[in-house]
Parts: C-alpha cells; structure tokens; sequence
C-alpha cells in the first residue's frame, strides 16, 4: 500500500465513523487491515495473529471514543450533499497536512511516525507491543526497493496533494507530457520556471567529497533502472549534474542512462545557466528536448492568484478582496523588478495576509494592505504606492516650479519628457528621461533632480548621485558596473548597476559629467538608447523606470558674461551649445531627450531664493514654538552681503545659516528666544548687522 492509496482508505474510515478529519488512529486502522503490509507483518512477527487482533482491537475501542461531527440538519437533499462535499474536502486537508507533519516519504517513515503518536501509544499499552519493539521490527523489514531514492529524493506523486496548485502552465504541461511519450528523446528539460514540476526536488545534497556524490548518483540511476519505465527523473537545477566540481563524471553517468531511453528524466534550470552548463556539453544537451517555460503575464498572474485565494485565506484564516489580488499583480509589477511572476505577486499577497494577522486590524484582506506589503518589499513609502500615474503627472511643471526659481525653461523640458514617457505613448524602452544640465553653480541643476525624485518616487531618497570626478580614468568603468570575472572586486558589484537594481524607481545624477572618461559614456550609451545595462556579472539592469539626469558646467563664462551684459543671452546660450559639442560625441547628445541650459540668477530670482530660504527657516523655527518674522529690508541686507551671482544661490543659502541661524541659536542656548517667543529680524542699508527683536508673546505677522 502505498501513501497515496493509504490517505484514501483512511479517509474513507473517517467518514464512515462520521469524525472531521483524519486521525493517526484512521491511519494505524487502515495500515493494519493490510495483511501485505509491513505494518501487519511486524506485529505478526512480534506477536503472532492474536497481537494484530488485540492491536485492532484497541483501535477501533479508541477511535469509538473519538468526537463524532454531527450529521447535516438541513432538509434539503441539495443542502446535505454540498455538507458532505466540504466535510469530504476537510478530512482531505486535514490528513494531508497530517502526512506533511510526519515529514513521510514512504510508508514505512509514516508508520515509525505513528508510533510515537501519544494516541497509538495509548493504545499500544493495552497489549503485549511494545512500540521500540515494533519500530525496530519495521526498520528491520523496511522495503529495500528505492532506498536511494527516498533518500535523496521525494515522491512527488505520493505527495501531491500538499502543492500548491498549478494555473496557467496548461501549455508548458503539455509539452512535458509530448516529451515524455516520445520514442526518443523524451527527456525534457525546462528553461525558465520550475513551477511546473513545483514540490518535486530531486536533490543530491550533503555529499562531502567527490566519491560520496557519484556513489549516491549511481544508487538513483540503478533504481530508476530497475524500475522499469515506472518512474520519471526530476532534476531541479539540472546543471548539478552538469557543472561544477565533478560535474563531467555526474553528466557522464547520466549519458549512457538517457541514451538507452530505459528511463526518463525531466530537468529544469534558466535560460543563462543551460547556456553556460548545458549547451557547452553537446552529447548531454542532445538528450533532452528543450521545453521553455515563460513568464505569465500581469492578467494570467491576476488568474493564478485567484486560484490560490482559498488556500491562502485557509491558512491566515482572512477574507483576500479580489481587487487585492489585481492590485498584488499590478504594484508587484510595477515597484519589483528585480523578481518574476507569478513569485513575487504571491509573495506580496502572503505578506499582506502576515501583516493583516500580526496587526489584528480586521480579518479583510484589501488593497491599502498589498500597498503596505509591497512597500516592505521595496523601499517605497506607502503614500508614494498608493497615488496612481496620473495624480502623480497633474500639475508637474507647477510642482517643480515650487522648488526650482528662475528656471521656467529648464522645468517644463523635464516636466514635458517626463509626461510622454509616463503616459506610454514616448518612445519605448528607454528611460523616463535623460537630460544634460548645463550651468554655472547654485542655478538649481541639483535642485530639480531633487525636485523631481521628491514629486515622483520616494522623496530625496530616491536620488541616487554618483560624483563623475571619480571616473577620470578608463578603468574606473568597473566601479560603475562592476568588475568582470577574474578580476579583484568582482564579488562586490557595481556602485550604479547595485544602486539601481535595489531602487529601480529613482533619479540618478551624474554630476560633474564633463569630467567623466569617454570610455564611462561609451558604456552608458546603451543606458539612454535601450534602458539598460549589462554588469560586470553578466546580469541586466533595468533602467527603465529612472530618471537620469548629468550636469555640467561647461560654458559656464559664457553665460556669466551675458548676465553681465558683454553680450547677449542668445548669443551665449549658442557659444554654450558650441562647446557641449566639442566636448560631448554627437552618439551620446542624440540619445539624450534634452539638453537644457540653466542661466544665471538674475537680481529678482535671488530675492526670490532669499526669501524662499527665510520661509524654510521659520518653518523649522515654528516646530520649536517660536514665530519668525522679517522685513523688505532684511532681504535686501542678505542680498546685499551675498553680491556674487556667478555662484548662484549657494552664497544666499550659506550666509542664511552661518549668520542667521547661529545667531538665533545663540539666542536659544542664552535664554533670550523660549518658548511662545515671536522674533523679527530687520536690517537697512545704513546698518553693519541685522537687528533682532523679541517678544515672549506669540504674534502672527
């Protein structure tokens, strides 16, 4: 009898004596009607025939004392069968999680589970059996059949009913089965998911040395040999068999096996590995046939996970809404990149349902719970998640015009490409946007990325800024995307290839281009063409859903010239360009979706930057209960004292904190600002320093 065949009779014990589920009482029952089984053959061995009756009959005496479920009450026919088919799919549940608790492989390790059951134990000591005595008896007569292969295998079909279940792999399980009813060749191997064949592990593990591992290999080979045709290899990561440390010795027992088509075997790994362990062996690679499994897609993902809804609601016991189920797909989709279907939106809605049970809000599983789940997952506020495309797009040029003074050019250029790309009807496959800043410093080319990163993603902490001055030389290209095998550092990855495959939705600037080594933009031009890039590892980095965005300052005089009124705006903006060219390759400035000059700061956007940094600075004040109040003149005095305009807003915003923040600092530590106090700052042009005036009485402007 084996596993598959006990579980049914036992099952149907339990329904005749009406009780919910299965019992190890069911099983033992069940196991000692077998006269060829070894259960009954140990206890006739220990005990004789009158043993096995008074071991029945303990049985039945304990499985009587059992809770009996009561019977259906409804009085419609309709009413009872449907009472019956859950109460049927019950006991099924309940017994198979019964046989994944014992850990059983085979008949025989379930029945040295059972006894050490409390329950068969009980019953064992109203007779003359001893339990050691009839686990060693049964270890004794264990089945030699296969002892290699319920070793370092599982029996998938004995445990079949503990999978998950399979939606959407119609086609794929198809073609396996084509292969294996093939004359020759019916060895298919599976390039992609092993979803297909999930739950059946063909391992090897835990061999110390090289002769352990072939000595084990061989013991599988010859038992699948004998058994006729009976069973089917499973190999999950075929490439055990073919790379690696004794991989040609492994590959090479295998061969003769396949060849003769006296058994089949069916292997699974991914696309890169087959090419690198499989392909490079041609006699192996030719006895398979080569089945690929693909991704699903966001609507069969949507379909798998319905499918799996009522086990996971089973198991956390919550109610899975079905728009949590297309919201798991979507913003799996969407924020996970880095992880394929259905994977990861499975892990998402398991996590969901975990974080519904840990925080007892509700027994409802929805979709502000997969938002929640998904920003574990990926680093993304929840907030940001929660916000679909579109409340993300309206108003964009105002929302950067907020951050970003005096550079009305420079924001609707971004704002633009940005809305094309997001909206799908840009070009595909390249990233949100890419653009080259130009400007001298302090205009805002930083600024906006910030800008842009805060409006978009997860705040400023979805800016990754990588400093050019640091790839001067040609090969500081592998700390960009790591060293290639072989070499020192190859472990480690690269500083934007690692920055970007943790946070797939972020702004990266690359400051200070110009000094940058030609061969770092050569390696980055696939970046800007095709939004992606290829590591040192031999792995693909999804630049899609990023910003990029380098600056520069080239041309800088040029323009500083031109607020100084030597000459014209336009006629430096083209000197400016002039030098872009020069300087950049024509292949790298025709994969950039602009290039946007910053000007100079003129006197009417430095006030506004000025006032700006005054407003953040009562900001911070107002959280510590103090108000802040200025005058025209203060401003002017700060512009005043920063007259430099060829650094931009950098003076403004330094004199703001060494000058104004230490003196009220100062003030605090001296017990002149507490508390309720409301401060007003006001200067002249007659004046050397700011005069600061306190109240303790909190006033409003």
């Amino acid at each position: 009898m084996d596993l598959e065949k006990l579980l049914s009779e036992s099952q149907k014990l339990a329904q005749e004596e009406c009780h919910s589920e299965v019992s190890p009482l069911h099983l033992a029952a069940t196991l000692i009607s077998d006269k060829n089984g070894i259960f009954f053959q140990a206890i006739t061995k220990l005990g004789g025939e009158g043993a096995v009756s008074s071991i029945e009959r303990e049985l039945k005496r304990a499985l009587k004392q059992q809770i009996q479920s009561q019977p259906p009450t409804l009085s419609s026919d309709v009413a009872q069968k449907k009472g019956k088919k859950k109460k049927k799919k019950r006991i099924l549940e309940n017994s198979a999680v019964l046989l994944l608790r014992n850990g059983a492989k085979s008949v025989e390790d379930l029945i040295l589970g059972l006894l050490e059951d409390r329950c068969i134990m009980e019953a064992l000591k109203e007779t003359a059996v001893q339990p050691k005595m009839l686990m060693r008896v049964v270890k004794q007569l264990r089945e030699p059949n296969f002892l290699a292969l319920h070793t370092y295998g599982t029996d998938f079909v004995a445990t079949s009913l503990l999978i998950d279940p399979v939606i959407g792999r119609e086609t794929e399980i198809d073609n396996v089965i084509r292969v294996l009813l093939k004359k020759n060749k019916n060895n298919p191997v599976l390039v992609g998911k092993t979803a297909v064949i999930e739950g059946l592990a063909q391992r090897i593990p835990g061999t110390r040395n090289r002769g352990d591992y072939e000595e084990r290999l061989l013991g599988v080979i010859k038992e699948v040999e004998e058994a006729n045709g009976n069973v089917v290899m499973f190999f999950d990561e075929i490439l055990l068999g073919a790379g690696g440390d004794g991989s040609n010795d492994a590959a090479n027992m295998l061969k003769p096996m396949l060849a003769r088509g006296s058994s089949r075997c069916i292997g699974a790994t991914t696309i890169e590995e087959y090419q690198t362990y499989i392909q490079r062996d041609a006699a192996f690679e030719r006895r398979f046939q080569r089945v690929n499994v693909r991704e699903p897609t966001i609507s069969q993902t949507i379909e798998i996970l319905r499918g799996l809804r009522d086990m996971y609601e089973k198991y956390h016991k919550v109610k899975i809404e079905d728009m949590a189920l297309v919201f798991a797909a979507q913003l799996s989709s969407r924020y996970i990149t880095d992880r394929y279907f259905p994977d990861k939106a499975i892990d998402v809605l398991d996590n969901a349902c975990v974080n519904v049970r840990v925080t007892l809000e509700g027994s409802s599983v929805g979709p502000a719970n997969i938002s929640e789940a998904v920003s574990q997952m990926s680093g993304i506020p929840v907030s940001k998640i929660g916000r679909t495309e579109k409340e993300n797009l309206i108003g964009l040029a105002e929302k950067l015009h907020e951050r970003v003074v005096g550079q009305d050019e420079a924001v609707n250029v971004v704002a633009d490409s940005i809305l094309r790309s997001r909206t799908g009807i840009g070009s595909p496959g390249k990233p949100i946007g890419s653009f080259l800043f130009l400007g001298p410093t302090g205009v805002g080319k930083t600024e906006l990325a910030k800008a842009v990163a805060e409006i978009l993603f997860q705040g400023e902490k979805g800016l990754i800024r990588i400093d050019m001055t640091e790839y001067m030389e040609e090969h500081t290209v592998s700390r960009l995307i790591g060293a290639p095998p072989g070499y020192v550092g190859y472990e480690k990855g690269g500083q934007l290839t690692d920055a970007v495959r943790k946070r797939p939705y972020c702004v990266i600037l690359l400051d200070e281009a110009e000094k940058a080594h030609t061969a770092v933009f050569n390696t980055l031009l696939q970046v800007f063409d095709d939004g992606r890039l290829t590591d040192g590892q031999g792995q693909t980095v999804d630049f899609k859903n990023a910003v990029i965005i380098m600056t520069s300052n080239l041309g800088a005089e040029k323009l500083a010239l031109a607020l100084n009124s030597e000459i014209s705006m336009s006629v430096a903006r083209g000197r400016v360009m002039e030098d872009v060219k020069r300087f950049f390759k024509p292949k790298l400035l025709n994969r950039l979706d602009g290039v946007v000059i910053f000007e100079p700061l003129s006197h009417k956007v430095r006030r506004k930057v000025a006032e700006r940094q005054m407003k953040s600075l009562k900001d911070r004040l107002m959280q510590k209960g103090i108000t802040l109040a200025w005058t025209d003149s203060t401003v002017d005095f700060i512009l005043k004292k920063c007259h430099d305009p060829g650094n931009g807003a950098r003076p403004i915003q330094r004199y703001i904190e060494n000058m104004i923040v230490t003196h009220l600092s100062k003030m605090i530590v001296e017990d002149k600002i507490g508390e309720n106090s409301w401060v007003c700052i006001d200067g002249s042009d007659a004046s050397t320093e700011l005069i600061y005036r306190v109240r303790d009485e909190k006033m409003i402007d």
